[in-house]
């Protein structure tokens, strides 16, 4: 069995917005520090996803008419590898409050109504997979690239 987790105290919890041209310097050279360190084991510089993919996954009340959904109040961002030295890529799921748990859970999809305890209708939450990344897929002369 795997050790507890050590507790972390996230400087950003939930995360911040920026908008100011002094966050998009200090934002350019976290990713450039990020990128340049990576880019020695293969890691892309970013990722795309669509806007309709998003809002599936950011509204499921709108894609699961006539049936309770938990509403959707950030995105869980996993970087994952469909095995271990191949190439990463993002899955993005909702995520919702559990008042039970005190913490934001994933909200995933649910194909067999057995999963949801009670449930008459089974609510379907939206996930997203992607490795439309960089340098394919990049705004090369945008101020959060970085150039290699």
């Amino acid at each position: 069995m795997d050790p507890a987790p050590t507790p972390y105290n996230p400087r950003y919890k939930g995360g911040e917005g920026f908008v100011e041209r002094k966050d998009i310097e200090r934002i350019k050279v976290f990713t450039g520090n990020h990128q340049q360190d990576r880019s020695r084991v293969g890691y892309p510089q970013a990722f795309f996803v669509s806007r309709e993919l998003l809002k599936r996954v950011l509204f499921p009340e709108e894609f699961n008419k006539g049936v309770a959904t938990q509403q959707c109040n950030g995105l869980r961002i996993y970087l994952a590898q469909e095995k271990k030295g191949a190439e990463p890529y993002l899955v993005i799921v909702g995520t919702t409050y559990s008042e039970s748990l005190q913490r934001n859970i994933d909200l995933l999809p649910t194909t067999n109504k057995d999963e949801v305890k009670g449930a008459a209708q089974v609510a379907t939450y939206f996930m997203i997979q992607t490795d439309d990344k960089c340098p394919s897929n990049c705004d090369v002369d945008g101020r959060l690239y970085t150039k290699r």
